[in-house]
């Protein structure tokens, strides 16, 4: 994936409609029962009928450590970014960073692991054991949008684990309320979404809202 724009526009007669953008298809192994959510990295101004707002994202990968407003990071928590590092997964030769997230006073910081060796697509977080088991730590994915290092998949700190996390790749934009930064329920029925797939070469996609039998309808192109 190269970087490329996302260029939202409201076609709508309504007035103030906000859009979020989100990755999906993350997953993450590890003994806990612990699983990736999504958040929404952007989120456009009100838009009233006519007007556009947009991101860039690069293909940068990062690992990230941070907080949430509660532990357990559910639909609505926000995230909070504290540090992060470039990251690459592992090829077919089991390559990929490790990372270790470890304690620093009240706070928890990511250090480089001592060897390469995520699997393929992956890389790997290690937490280490010290860590208190109730915090409001998070680690997860970041991405690049807008020259901003930003948290797209997030899951709790557990201690003493290995997190061997396969980072989310599948784009889409919304049409939501949800504040950027928060946990969104990418399977919400009701959403009102579009995948965002940029062909090769192709450095802006537009989406575009619009109403057909009276209902919103996203489409990317």
């Amino acid at each position: 994936m190269a970087t490329f724009k996302v260029k939202i526009e409201n076609k709508t007669n309504n007035d103030a409609q906000t859009y979020i953008a989100y990755l999906t298809d993350g997953s993450v192994q590890s003994n806990s029962n612990k699983q990736l959510k999504s958040t929404a990295f952007f989120r456009t101004r009100p838009l009233s009928p006519n007007q556009k707002d947009e991101f860039k994202i690069t293909p940068d990968l990062y690992g990230f450590v941070g907080n949430a407003t509660t532990g357990s990071v559910t639909f609505g928590d926000t995230v909070y970014l504290t540090s992060s590092q470039a990251v690459v997964v592992g090829e077919d030769n089991d390559n990929g960073t490790e990372l270790i997230v470890k304690q620093s006073g009240s706070y928890v910081q990511l250090t480089n692991g001592d060897k390469k060796q995520s699997k393929e697509n992956t890389f790997t977080v290690r937490t280490q054991g010290g860590i208190p088991a109730n915090n409001r730590f998070v680690t997860g994915v970041a991405r690049n949008v807008n020259n901003e290092v930003k948290a797209v998949a997030a899951l709790p700190v557990v201690p003493g684990q290995s997190f061997v996390i396969k980072p989310p790749m599948a784009l889409y934009v919304a049409l939501s309320n949800a504040e950027e930064d928060t946990v969104v329920d990418t399977a919400e029925k009701d959403l009102v979404s579009v995948k965002v797939e940029p062909e090769a070469g192709q450095s802006v996609v537009n989406v575009v809202n619009t109403t057909e039998g009276g209902k919103n309808v996203l489409k990317a192109t």
